[in-house]
């Protein structure tokens, strides 16, 4: 019984040895890898709507913020639809 409790812990032992090293090895890579300066790149572009009144018309064009352009190429009457 004594000998078997103590091979359990032997391999208890080398078990939580094993994962400190496999946790610092994840972690040391992931400082390597880690390139993050504090910029957020966005995955899709930012699209913004912007308004104006031309002759008493509700007109809208949108703009694409991330690459600086024109979406739409025209402004677009706007049509209340309620």
């Amino acid at each position: 019984m004594r000998k078997i409790k103590k091979v359990l812990v032997t391999i208890a032992a080398g078990v939580v040895i094993l994962n400190t090293f496999n946790a610092a090895s994840v972690s040391a890579s992931a400082a390597v890898y880690n390139t993050d300066d504090g910029v957020c790149m966005p995955y899709a572009d930012e699209i913004e709507t912007k308004w104006r009144y031309n002759r008493g018309v509700l007109q809208y064009r949108r703009w694409n913020v991330t690459r600086g352009y024109w979406v739409d190429p025209d402004w677009i009457d706007y049509k209340y639809k309620g």
